[in-house]
């Protein structure tokens, strides 16, 4: 997988090929084609990689993280990593345009995210209310807020905007913050974030 996810940041998926695949990894042609049937399938492969590598990652961080700002500290250094490496970026764009073509991957696209995004949610959810503070959005729209920041973020500077990889994570987690306030003590009485679309 690992040379699949090169051909495709490298060239494009619409370049890519599973013959070029194959070169890479060193396989046979026949190989590859008797695990994958198109190039598509692997790029959906790479994506829930990914998703399941994330989810693995922020798991670890809520569950090790002592306080809020040492949840904050350890997303500041996931996220620096993330801008120093823009791979996932171009192949998670690469999905979404791909989507937008074909109804069949828009409705594959369409499973993968919203399975996902619910499960950061929950996961969101569950530190924020662990530290005592409240969300002012929904933790749905703040997901889907923080996953387009870091597409444009990580793209702009991969194509020159001049900040470094800590400035651009600053970025993020200051805005994750600004969309956090501190709970109020009676429960089921606290700010309401509406309701999520």
């Amino acid at each position: 997988m690992a040379a699949a996810r090169g051909v495709m940041v490298e060239v494009g998926l619409g370049a890519a090929s599973l013959d070029l695949i194959a070169e890479r990894a060193g396989y046979t042609k026949g190989a590859v084609y008797s695990n994958f049937s198109s190039k598509e399938e692997i790029l959906i492969e790479l994506m829930q990689l990914h998703m399941h590598d994330e989810l693995a990652a922020l798991s670890e961080i809520f569950r090790q993280a002592t306080s809020l700002d040492d949840v904050m500290r350890r997303l500041d250094e996931l996220y620096a990593a993330m801008h120093e490496d823009p791979s996932v970026v171009v192949l998670s764009l690469e999905f979404q345009l791909l989507a937008t073509r074909s109804q069949a991957v828009r409705d594959s696209y369409a499973s993968i995210w919203s399975a996902h995004r619910a499960t950061l949610a929950a996961l969101l959810t569950d530190v924020v209310r662990r530290f005592q503070v409240e969300l002012l959005l929904p933790a749905a729209d703040l997901i889907d807020a923080l996953a387009a920041m870091t597409h444009g973020l990580v793209l702009q500077r991969a194509v020159g905007r001049p900040d470094d990889a800590q400035t651009a994570a600053s970025l993020m987690i200051g805005f994750l913050r600004s969309q956090m306030a501190p709970a109020t003590a009676a429960p089921g009485r606290g700010r309401q974030a509406r309701p999520a679309r």
